[in-house]
C-alpha cells in the first residue's frame, strides 16, 4: 500500500486525537472514581451523624446510661440508617424497623441485617460498647456522640477505598459504559474531521504538484496562484515566480541564439559575397579587399573570443590569480593617451594615489578596458567621459560615466545581459556584440564586488564598480 501524505495526515490526526482522548478519559475516570469515593465517604460521615443522634436519644431516654444498650439494639440503629438499595442478587428490601423504646417494632427474628460499612461505638476510655471493625483498621471515619453538649462516646466506621454495594458498582459500570460510548463517538467524529482536514490541506498541495508537473513538461505559462496567507500560498507564489524566471530564461536563450546567429551571419555574408565576386571575376583582388577580408575575420574572431570568455565566466572557468594590485597605476594606464583615438571627446579623471586592492590584475584590466571601450563607442562627439575613484572603508569605488546619448530607463537593467544592445540597427560603426558588460559583471562577481548601471548626470550612462580591498 502506498503511504501517501493523505494517509500520513489521517494517521497523525487520529493518533493525536486518540492519545489526547485516552489521556483525558483516564484522567476523568480517575477523577470520577476519587470524587465518587469522597462522595460515598461524605455520605458515610452523614450516616454516622444520624446514628449518633439516635444513640443520643436512646442514651437520654434511659436516664443517661447505657443500660439495655446491647449489640442487637446498636445493630438496629445502624441498620436503620444504611443506604437503601437492592440486595446482592437484585432484590429490593424495605428499611428495617428501629430499636425498641423508639415506638418502632422489633424486626422478625429471621430477618438478617444488610451488608454495609463496619461501624463501632466506643466510650471515652476507648472500650468498645457495641459493633466491630476489622483488626488493625487505621483508616476510619469518626463522629462524636454527645448528650446535652457533652461527649459521651465516639462512632467509628471504615473508610471505603473501593466501591462495594451493588448500587454503587452498578452506577460506576454505567458511567464506564457511557465513557466508552463517548470515546467511540469522539473517535468517529475525529475520523470524519481528519478526512475533511486532510483533503482540505492536500487540495492546494495537489494544485502545486500540478504546476510543478507543468513546469517539468516545459509549460511555463501557469495560471495566477491562489491568494493564501500561509506557507502553501507562499510556495505557490514562489513556483509562479520560478515559472516566470524559466520563461524569461527560455526567451533569453532563444533571443541569444538568434542574436548570435545574426552576429555571425553578418560578417560571413560579407565574406561570402566578396569571395563569390572575386571568384566570378566581378571585382579584382586588391589590397583594399584583403583589408576588408581581414576586418571581417577579425570581427568574427573577436565575437568568438567574447563568446568563449563569457561562457567561461558563466561556468566559473575563468582562472584568477589574486595578488596585490595597484589600482591607481592600472586606472591611469588605461586612460586614453592619444587624442586622435578619442576625437572630440573630453577625458576627465579623478584618481587619487595609493589605491590598492587584492585581485587578479589581468582580469581587472580586462574589466576596465571593456568599460572604456563601451564608453568610447557609445558617446557622441563632442562629449565627455569621466573616470573617478575613491576608497570608502574597505571598499574601492570606481565610476566611469559619459555624456549623451543616454540609455532608456527600461533598458538599463538589461545592459548586463549577453548580446543586449540598445540600438536596434546594430550599426557596425559602434561595433561589438553586446558581450562586454556581461563579461564585466562576471569578473566583478568573481572579485566579490558589485557593478551597477544608472543614468549619468552628464546625460549618458554611469557605471559604478565596487570592489573589496582585501
Amino acid at each position: 500500500m502506498r503511504f501517501t501524505i493523505t494517509l500520513k495526515l489521517l494517521l497523525a490526526f487520529l493518533l493525536t486525537t486518540g492519545v489526547v482522548l485516552v489521556a483525558a478519559l483516564l484522567l476523568a475516570r480517575w477523577s470520577f472514581d476519587q470524587g465518587f469515593l469522597d462522595y460515598v465517604n461524605a455520605l458515610e460521615h452523614d450516616r454516622l451523624t444520624h446514628i449518633a443522634r439516635d444513640i443520643e436519644e436512646y442514651y437520654l431516654s434511659h436516664d443517661t446510661s447505657w443500660s439495655g444498650f446491647d449489640e442487637r439494639t446498636f445493630r438496629q440503629i445502624v441498620d436503620r440508617h444504611r443506604p437503601s438499595g437492592p440486595r446482592r442478587g437484585g432484590q429490593h428490601r424495605p428499611p428495617l424497623p428501629g430499636p425498641p423504646g423508639f415506638g418502632r417494632p422489633m424486626p422478625p427474628p429471621d430477618r438478617g441485617f444488610r451488608e454495609g460499612p463496619d461501624t463501632m461505638l466506643m466510650d471515652l476510655s476507648g472500650a468498645i460498647i457495641a459493633g466491630r471493625l476489622p483488626d488493625n483498621q487505621e483508616d476510619t471515619v469518626s463522629v462524636p456522640v454527645t448528650a446535652a453538649g457533652v461527649a459521651i462516646a465516639e462512632l467509628r466506621a471504615t473508610v471505603q477505598r473501593r466501591l462495594t454495594t451493588p448500587l454503587e458498582t452498578e452506577f460506576v459500570r454505567e458511567q464506564r459504559q457511557a465513557t466508552w460510548t463517548i470515546a467511540g463517538i469522539a473517535i468517529g467524529l475525529s475520523l470524519m474531521i481528519s478526512i475533511l482536514l486532510a483533503r482540505t490541506m492536500l487540495a492546494p498541495i495537489k494544485r502545486v504538484m500540478s504546476s510543478v508537473n507543468q513546469l517539468a513538461d516545459g509549460n511555463f505559462a501557469l495560471t495566477a496562484p491562489e491568494l493564501r496567507s500561509d506557507e502553501l500560498g507562499e510556495l505557490a507564489q514562489n513556483i509562479q515566480r520560478l515559472a516566470s524566471t524559466l520563461e524569461d530564461g527560455r526567451k533569453s536563450r532563444q533571443r541569444w541564439i538568434a542574436d548570435i546567429s545574426h552576429e555571425l551571419r553578418t560578417p560571413v555574408t560579407v565574406l561570402t559575397a566578396e569571395l563569390h565576386a572575386l571568384k566570378d571575376g566581378v571585382m579584382p583582388l586588391t589590397m583594399e579587399k584583403i583589408v576588408s577580408f581581414d576586418q571581417e575575420v577579425a570581427r568574427l574572431q573577436h565575437l568568438i573570443d567574447d563568446l568563449y570568455q563569457l561562457s567561461l565566466s558563466e561556468l566559473g572557468g575563468l582562472r584568477f590569480a589574486f595578488s596585490r594590485v595597484d589600482m591607481t597605476g592600472l586606472l591611469i594606464r588605461l586612460l586614453p593617451q592619444d587624442q586622435s583615438s578619442v576625437g572630440d571627446l573630453v577625458i576627465k579623471s579623478d584618481i587619487p594615489p595609493n589605491l590598492v586592492i587584492r585581485g587578479d590584475e589581468a582580469r581587472l584590466e580586462q574589466l576596465f578596458v571593456n568599460l572604456w571601450r563601451n564608453a568610447l563607442a557609445y558617446t557622441d562627439s563632442p562629449g565627455v567621459i569621466q573616470c573617478s575613484a575613491e576608497q570608502r572603508g574597505d571598499r574601492l569605488h570606481v565610476v566611469i560615466e559619459d555624456s549623451k546619448p543616454g540609455v532608456p530607463e527600461r533598458d538599463i537593467p538589461k545592459l548586463f545581459d549577453p548580446l543586449f544592445r540598445t540600438e536596434v540597427s546594430r550599426d557596425r560603426r559602434r561595433g561589438g556584440a553586446g558581450l562586454g558588460l556581461s563579461i564585466c559583471r562576471n569578473i566583478v562577481i568573481a572579485h566579490q564586488g558589485t557593478i551597477v548601471a544608472t543614468a549619468s548626470p552628464l546625460g549618458g550612462l554611469r557605471i559604478e564598480v565596487e570592489l573589496p580591498t582585501t
